[in-house]
């Protein structure tokens, strides 16, 4: 069985975030690759709507921002998210976590595979709203999450984590119910302070 590689694959929440691919380049590790071409963009050709949602069909978002389409743009092969400000009357139904104030972008394969290499070349933005690189599956009983990276700005922090098999019966998807499943299964958990000036540049992030 030949192993697979993906050049782009993840749901993003993030500000001016700008993804730009690598032209198929093998994979720093061993192996017989095959391309998987439903995962697989330049975008030159702007947005397959084959191969991508520009917004996530199963989550609104998290407070203060929620995901819209019309966040998501690609200019000169460069796929963009974007965050903006949101007037009142923009806004969705007041959350239990608190208010809606930005509106901001998701973007998801539509298709799924279980293993694989996994790679993206990304330009994030500074600042305080999430730039993210995620894999994630979920079924009627648990959940399993895979951020290969995930940016806080306010933090200097760039993370990698695995969140693996919530149960589904009792996960209400809050943030503290998130952290405490996180807790229970003893995820993996690692990360990095990154230096000044690593947002004037695009960074390379893979997984295997």
């Amino acid at each position: 069985m030949k192993n697979l590689i993906a050049c782009l694959f993840f749901t993003a929440i993030s500000s001016l975030f700008a993804v730009c691919l690598l032209n198929a380049q093998n994979p720093p590790v061993s192996g017989n690759w095959e391309l998987i071409p439903e995962l697989t963009d330049e975008f030159d050709e702007g947005i397959n709507s084959d191969k991508w949602h520009t917004n996530d069909p199963k989550w609104v978002g998290r407070v203060p921002s929620y995901f819209e389409s019309n966040n998501v743009s690609v200019k000169d092969g460069m796929l963009s998210l974007t965050c903006r400000k949101t007037n009142d009357q923009d806004k969705p139904p007041f959350s239990s976590e608190g208010s809606y104030t930005h509106a901001t972008a998701a973007f998801k394969s539509k298709t799924k595979v279980k293993y694989g290499y996994f790679e993206v070349a990304t330009k994030t933005s500074n600042s305080k709203y999430y730039n993210s690189f995620w894999l994630y599956d979920n079924t009627d009983n648990d959940l399993t999450e895979i951020d290969v990276y995930e940016i806080v700005a306010s933090k200097n922090y760039l993370g990698r984590t695995a969140h693996l098999f919530y149960a589904k019966s009792d996960y209400e998807g809050t943030v503290d119910n998130h952290i405490e499943k996180q807790q229970q299964v003893g995820s993996w958990i690692d990360g990095w302070e990154y230096e000044d000036g690593f947002f004037a540049d695009y960074h390379v992030y893979g997984l295997k």
